[in-house]
């Protein structure tokens, strides 16, 4: 007697195999996706971290008024005054060292100087900072 499979029984396991991949693929799909757009709010709660950090050690230069008037960190430093927002980009808090250049875990790719910024405002007293995504 002849020990083995049989064509037939091996192309059978093979389509079986075949169907449960097909069958379980998006699922394992949507998971994947979910847990990179999880990884991706955990980068921005990293990056509005970091803006809290240099704002803790700028304090003296944190928007004292809450007019409409937005500055970067550039303009700051050449002095400008009379601001009530203040736009820091990932790429100002990666250059200060305040947080290190990552990977935009959706994209694969890594994170540009401008695709991410917080806006720093005062609202009744305290400071508050907003998180926003370039989209371009």
């Amino acid at each position: 007697m002849k020990k083995g499979f049989t064509l037939t029984e091996v192309l059978a396991v093979l389509v079986i195999l075949g169907l449960l991949l097909a069958i379980s693929f998006p699922a394992v799909n949507k998971q994947i996706t979910k847990y990179r757009n999880k990884l991706l709010e955990h980068e921005k709660n990293d990056i509005v971290l970091a803006a809290k950090l240099w704002g803790s050690d700028n304090e003296e230069l944190l928007p004292t008024t809450t007019n409409d008037k937005v500055v970067t960190l550039q303009e700051l430093e050449n002095g400008t005054t009379d601001y009530g927002i203040i736009k820091l980009t990932y790429g100002d808090l990666v250059n200060k060292n305040y947080i290190d250049r990552g990977q935009n875990p959706v994209t694969k790719k890594d994170i540009l100087d401008d695709d991410f910024y917080v806006l720093i405002t005062k609202n009744n007293n305290k400071w508050q900072y907003q998180i926003y995504e370039n989209t371009i």
